[in-house]
């Protein structure tokens, strides 16, 4: 065989040649599915695997969403791998999720190095120096051993990566990094201004790969693998019947008989004929696959592609003889920090809450104060303000405004169970060990946002699909590893944690519900919602506050209007004119 033309044909035009790659995988050795010996990568690489490469040539930045396996990272390291043998002055990037699964994905690279013919490693002259998490080609030049190109296989915890100038990097599993804008930013900042970057992974709920994805201006390609793109997912028959939900899939994606009888198989054998767990293990779109994966505490709940913004977003206006509380989450303003937050709920039906404000800023807690007192005057809430970290700053402040109604908790009983002793606010946090107002105020917000029960009574589903913030922090709201219940990384929670004290604020709002129903009327237009209830002014007894209330502001007049019946707009003011 002649070596140097081989050698050459490898070569091919060089960098991003896939015609040249493909001749260079019948040099490549990978074991096989079946009995585990090594086979030629050329004889069993699918044409699922050449798109891969071939967009990799063309776009530069892929992101890749796989469903199942089917060799993506095999492939995108036999790519890479024919750059760093070939190419001079090449340096590649490799990034996984722990140790383990780094030295796995380098060993891929050390595979197809040995399974390269002696004769053709000669003809090019390289010498290897490699170790567990990294690999060094050395070529003589001028009587001198000079570093032809180099491998670094690092974990998407380190911070070696900044160390390197990558013309390739390949992130593998990205999605189930820890901290993935950091990670990602810290490898990007150190890449060359061309270099090819990979982002190879399975879903992870919706994070910031899921924000990734869904990103239209971020100059990424986006590819997606699912079964019903592969080959190898097809049955000529089967004994198992086709579920209906498959065969809407089949619909859908115009899939063939063979396909369907594949999907059927694994649905019964392989997921205990659970649809929750084939939409997880074999998603077949890129929303399926974020939103059955992940351990999302509102599951199945999902709101698609939300786009929240930040400030002030009023629902609903104030109306006379409602009664409201506001939950409120505050923040140290800082501006990569968390958001201060507040949520303002209608409660004068306690079983059917009705979100009517919210708002969400990076924002001092001096300025917050005053945003929170400016729109409580205007619901007349019951505030429950969250105890811990700048919640403290935040109660004080409001104390000092004089705002009359905030929520209290008991600190200490007597021997009846009754306090004897109260503090300002919401702990939101647990006891250790688990267990405690945390739990307590979240189990409240599942019952409400699913219709589960209150004190016996049917709730009505709480909807919120009117804020989009809210539908946001709700797809990212997930158990961690140690079971707790807090935001995704990268993600927030701070609207969601105010909706939930607003809710616990019920238990308390007789005050703010006595005031409201006994205030007198102060302007026509509250005297027209006053007797849309069935009360005439004139049968008002006494003790009713009066309008020197120094709490509460009047009504606009010309936001209340637009509600009345005319009919019955003429009959009162004929009657109090």
């Amino acid at each position: 065989m002649n070596w140097k033309y081989e050698l050459e044909k490898c070569y091919g035009e060089g960098y991003g040649d896939v015609d040249a790659f493909l001749y260079t995988c019948k040099f490549l050795n990978i074991p096989s599915k079946k009995d585990r010996k090594m086979v030629n990568l050329g004889d069993v690489v699918t044409d699922l695997q050449i798109k891969t490469v071939q967009d990799i040539s063309d776009y530069g930045q892929v992101y890749i969403l796989k469903s199942r396996k089917e060799g993506i990272s095999t492939i995108t390291a036999a790519w890479n791998f024919r750059h760093l043998w070939l190419i001079e002055n090449y340096e590649v990037l490799l990034m996984a999720l722990d140790m383990t699964s780094t030295k796995y994905l380098k060993s891929i690279y050390q595979m197809f190095h040995d399974g390269i013919p002696k004769e053709l490693m000669d003809e090019a002259g390289y010498r290897l120096s490699a170790s567990d998490y990294e690999m060094k080609y050395y070529r003589e030049r001028d009587d001198k051993t000079v570093l032809w190109s180099k491998l670094r296989a690092v974990t998407a915890s380190s911070d070696s990566a900044r160390g390197s100038t990558p013309n390739a990097i390949h992130f593998s599993e990205f999605a189930q990094y820890r901290d993935i804008d950091r990670t990602l930013k810290a490898a990007a900042q150190a890449a060359t201004d061309d270099c090819e970057m990979v982002y190879e992974t399975t879903a992870n709920g919706m994070n910031q790969a899921y924000d990734t994805w869904y990103n239209e201006n971020n100059g990424i390609h986006k590819l997606f693998i699912s079964w019903t793109d592969s080959p190898n997912c097809r049955m000529k028959r089967t004994t198992v019947k086709i579920p209906a939900e498959i065969e809407e899939i089949g619909r859908e994606l115009s899939l063939d008989k063979a396909s369907l009888n594949w999907a059927a198989d694994r649905f019964h054998r392989r997921c205990g004929s659970n649809w929750a767990a084939f939409s997880q293990e074999y998603p077949w779109k890129p929303e399926v696959a974020f939103v059955s994966s992940g351990t999302r505490f509102f599951a199945p709940l999902y709101f698609s592609r939300p786009e929240p913004f930040d400030g002030h977003h009023k629902i609903e206006e104030y109306k006379p003889g409602e009664v409201y509380t506001m939950g409120v989450d505050a923040a140290s303003g800082s501006p990569n920090g968390d958001y201060s937050a507040f949520v303002v709920l209608k409660v004068s039906d306690p079983l059917n809450p009705k979100i009517v404000y919210t708002y969400r800023q990076r924002i001092e807690t001096p300025r917050f104060a005053n945003e929170i007192y400016r729109v409580a005057n205007e619901y007349r809430p019951l505030v429950v303000p969250e105890v811990n970290g700048h919640g403290l700053d935040l109660i004080h402040r409001l104390q000092e405004l004089n705002y009359p109604h905030l929520y209290k908790r008991p600190t200490a009983f007597d021997r009846n169970g009754e306090a004897t002793s109260k503090a300002v606010g919401w702990l939101t946090t647990d006891k250790r060990g688990g267990g405690g107002p945390r739990t307590i105020m979240l189990s409240r917000l599942l019952s409400h946002v699913r219709g589960g029960e209150y004190f016996g009574q049917r709730l009505k589903p709480l909807d919120m699909s009117v804020c989009e913030r809210l539908k946001s922090e709700a797809n990212t709201l997930v158990y961690t590893v140690s079971g707790k219940v807090e935001h995704d990384t990268g993600c927030h929670d701070d609207t969601i944690m105010s909706l939930a004290m607003a809710l616990m604020g019920m238990d308390q709002v007789h005050e703010v519900e006595e005031n409201e129903v006994r205030r007198r009327p102060t302007s026509i237009a509250e005297m027209l919602l006053f007797e849309q209830k069935g009360k005439l002014m004139e049968e008002l007894p006494e003790g009713y506050w009066d309008e020197d209330d120094e709490y509460f502001r009047e009504p606009r007049e010309e936001d209340l209007f637009p509600t009345i019946d005319k009919s019955l707009l003429d009959l009162t003011l004929s009657r109090h004119t």
